[in-house]
Order: C-alpha cells, then sequence, then structure tokens
C-alpha cells in the first residue's frame, strides 16, 4: 500500500542542523541524534521527522563508500556484493583470490596475500608454529573459516609474546568436505614443491574440514583442540542428565592432569580407558557409546600426535584463533557486517599487521624483534636514506629467515636431521672440557694382616 504524501508546505532544514546531524551520526544511533536536535532546536528549525535522519545516514554512508572507491557501488543483495568483489579479482595487489561458485550453492571466497603465503611457507611448512584454523560465525550472512599462525620474528611490546597473524580467509555458506576441500586444494597448488612434513593444522571437531585437510595435505598432521574436546563431552554428559558431582569425576578423569591424555605409555593408556568405560557404563550407556566411538579414538590420535619439542604445548588449545575471532568481531563491533563491507575490513586487518611488522625493524610500532632476529635492527637514521626498493630487499630478508634449531644437527647433503646429544660425553657436574678432565680412582689402602 501506497501512502501518498501529505500536502503540507516544505520547509528545507537549515544547512547547520544537516551538518551537526552527520557528525553526530557517527557516535550516535538516528533515535538519539533525532531526540538531541529535537530538544536542542526550535519547532521550524530541527529535524522533520525520524526518517531524515536515517536517510541522512545512508547518504553519508553512501558518499563515503564512494570517496573510498571512487565510485559508487551497489549494495541491493548478495548479487550486487559478489559483482563488486568480483572486480577485485582484477586489482593486482587485492586480498581476493578466488571466488568459487557451485550449481545450487552460494558463492565462496578465498583471501590472502602473497605475504602470508611466504610466511606460512617460512614458519609452519618448518615447524616454528601450528597452524590454527576455526570457523567464526556472525561476521556476516556467510561462515568465515580463518587460518592463523603465530609470528615468531617479533614480539608484542605489552606482553613480550608472539603476536597472533591473520593468515588466508576463506569465506563459504557451505561447511561439508568438497566446500572445504575447494579451499584447501587452491593453498596446496600455492605451496607446490614445499615440504609439507613438518606442517601442523590444529582445529576443533568439524569432521568434513579434518577430511579436507588431510586430503589437501596428506603429509601434514592434524592435532584437535583439547578444550573443544572437554567442551563437547561435557554437553553430552549434560544432555545425558548426569549429576554436576560423577560428571566432574568423569571429565577429570579424561582430561585431567593424571588422565587419560596424559597416560605415560600404551598400557596406561589402554587400563585408563576399561577404567573410564566401567565408570560410564553406570553412569549412562549414551555417552559410554560415545566414549568408545569417537572421544577415546581423538583422544589417542592426540596423545600419539608427535610434535616438534620447543614451540608447541600439548595438550594442545585452539586458543590463538579463538582470541583472532575475538579481534574480528571487536573490528565490526559486533554486529553483523555486508560481505563488501567485511572483504574491506579483513583487508585493512591483514595490511596493518604487516605495516606493524615491517616497522618493528625500527623499533616502533606494538611489535619488537625476538632475540633471534635482533640483527635485522636498524636505525630510523638509516632507514630513512634507505631507497624504496632496498627497503623492501631488507624487508623480505627479514620475513624469510629461518634460525637455527640449536638442539638438531643437520647433514652436508640436507637430507639427514639428527637430534644433538645433549651430555657430550660428560659426567654429571663436569665443568672441566673433557681433554683436560682425568678419571681418578680412590687409592686402597692396606691393611695389616695380624698374626
Amino acid at each position: 500500500m501506497v501512502i501518498p504524501k501529505k500536502d503540507t508546505e516544505y520547509l528545507r532544514t537549515p544547512a547547520t542542523v544537516m551538518t551537526e546531524m552527520s557528525d553526530l551520526l557517527q557516535k550516535e544511533t538516528p533515535l538519539n541524534v533525532y531526540n538531541k536536535l529535537t530538544l536542542k532546536h526550535d519547532e521550524l528549525s530541527g529535524p522533520t521527522s525520524r526518517r531524515q535522519v536515517h536517510d541522512k545516514k545512508y547518504r553519508d554512508k553512501k558518499n563515503q563508500r564512494k570517496n573510498d572507491c571512487g565510485q559508487y557501488m551497489s549494495r541491493g543483495n548478495i548479487a550486487d556484493h559478489i559483482n563488486e568483489i568480483d572486480k577485485k579479482l582484477s586489482e593486482q595487489d587485492s586480498i581476493v583470490k578466488s571466488i568459487i561458485r557451485d550449481h545450487g550453492k552460494a558463492p565462496c571466497l578465498i583471501m590472502y596475500t602473497e605475504q602470508q603465503l611466504e610466511d606460512i611457507k617460512t614458519l609452519c611448512c618448518s615447524g616454528q608454529s601450528i597452524v590454527g584454523i576455526d570457523k567464526t560465525f556472525n561476521l556476516c550472512d556467510m561462515h568465515v573459516t580463518a587460518l592463523c599462525f603465530k609470528q615468531t620474528a617479533v614480539n608484542m611490546e605489552s606482553t613480550s609474546e608472539h603476536p597472533i597473524f591473520l593468515g588466508p580467509v576463506f569465506i563459504h555458506d557451505n561447511s561439508d568436505f568438497e566446500c572445504f576441500t575447494n579451499f584447501f586444494n587452491h593453498l596446496k597448488v600455492k605451496l607446490r614443491g614445499i615440504d609439507t612434513s613438518k606442517l601442523v593444522f590444529g582445529t576443533d571437531e568439524e569432521v568434513g574440514l579434518i577430511n579436507a585437510v588431510k586430503e589437501a595435505f596428506p603429509q601434514s598432521r592434524t592435532i584437535l583442540c583439547t578444550r573443544h574436546l572437554r567442551q563437547n563431552a561435557k554437553q553430552k554428559l549434560i544432555d545425558d542428565a548426569v549429576n554436576k558431582k560423577d560428571r566432574d569425576v568423569i571429565l577429570d578423569s579424561i582430561f585431567g592432569n593424571s588422565g587419560l591424555l596424559t597416560a605415560d605409555d600404551v598400557i596406561c593408556f589402554e587400563a585408563k580407558s576399561d577404567e573410564i568405560s566401567k565408570k560410564t557404563m553406570e553412569s549412562t550407556n549414551t555417552f559410554n557409546r560415545y566414549f568408545e566411538n569417537r572421544l577415546k579414538n581423538n583422544i589417542q590420535q592426540l596423545w600419539e600426535t608427535d610434535l616438534p619439542e620447543g614451540h608447541f604445548d600439548k595438550p594442545w588449545t585452539n586458543n590463538n584463533s579463538e582470541s583472532l575471532n575475538h579481534v574480528l568481531k571487536r573490528s565490526i563491533a559486533w554486529e553483523s557486517k555486508p560481505l563488501l563491507d567485511l572483504v574491506q575490513i579483513i583487508e585493512d586487518a591483514i595490511k596493518t599487521q604487516y605495516k606493524d611488522l615491517l616497522r618493528s625493524i625500527v623499533s616502533t610500532g606494538q611489535y619488537r624483534l625476538a632475540s633471534t632476529h635482533q640483527h635485522f635492527t636498524i636505525s630510523k637514521t638509516i632507514w630513512i636514506n634507505k631507497t624504496s626498493e632496498e627497503r623492501q630487499r631488507l624487508f623480505n630478508r627479514f620475513r624469510r629467515f629461518v634460525p637455527k634449531d640449536n638442539k638438531v644437527s643437520i647433514s652436508s647433503d640436507g637430507k639427514m636431521t639428527v637430534i644433538k646429544p645433549r651430555s657430550l660425553g660428560k659426567k654429571i657436574g663436569q665443568r672441566k672440557r673433557k681433554i683436560n678432565e682425568r678419571t681418578t680412582s680412590f687409592k686402597r689402602t692396606k691393611t695389616s694382616s695380624e698374626p
């Protein structure tokens, strides 16, 4: 039904009031802006209606997008968004690398930069960082699956810990094996020729995602988040109406300090598994079946996974991905964004983290060089006197530098890697060099024999 316009005299709102309205709309809701301006101005100079304030907010945003992009963008529906994003594929520095359109499914986006791929090759394929994977909700009208890793070349100035960097991002609607395979097979092609035997992926119990990772990277290892395993087990026990006391006992016997997850050997693992199975059989048959058919196998796989020493905690949790999800939700002010806006927000986040990484070389920004990369530090004066090409070459050397692992020894042909002996053949407590250390024995005293 079309409501006819009122036959009233048109009165233009003063330009000063419209300017004040634009300033207030940047910080407050249209309703609050309407209330403030109505109380502040007289009957003829204030806003005519709430609709006027909402229209003003819409036009301001539209003009802002035109100023940012140089042209108006059609944003009527998801098809308009995909149409505008498709134009980014032709841009050289765009993070949008692929748009996947399968029959009967919503389009999927694969986004990353070449710097992110190089960091995965340098840090993750060398075993310095786990690639965390987690699917995030409520960022837009589609799901967002983001990879993350720890940037071990720098430390946070505030906490002295390695920062978490955002990796390649996959925006999708379906969450099945076929959908995730498109994403990881794309990354597999980009990592062609790279040894992925030290690559470790960490995620939750998303079956389609795990199978897609194993399909694309069969030489890599997959580790499950113990926090997610515990939460899922706890929810199963709650659904089975197990009381809190028995629930805590069962969870502690699986995930506690002396539980199944920390078993010393195979014999202890089987013994504890049998004990848990008997205990759960008395409380709930449903959880017992869940433990025998799924949870036990997941924990056994987690328990048997061999992780490189010194880089990863065991048992492992996917806290890095959860922390990154929190950062993304803060960047969108905790409200779902249109797809086109979300792509721009993710692009800004990726470029900002590498701008801060570049600034760490001259000891500015929120990052500081780690002890293994201190030799890349230069003064601001030297940096200013360098050309753009010299700065980029220095930054590339900095990101591709892999510190030597003092715990291992690599053969001359690069085919054999062994752990260095820790004792070096010395006695316990020996401080002298081996060439100066003499083995001594106590002199035996002669005993006089009595006649």
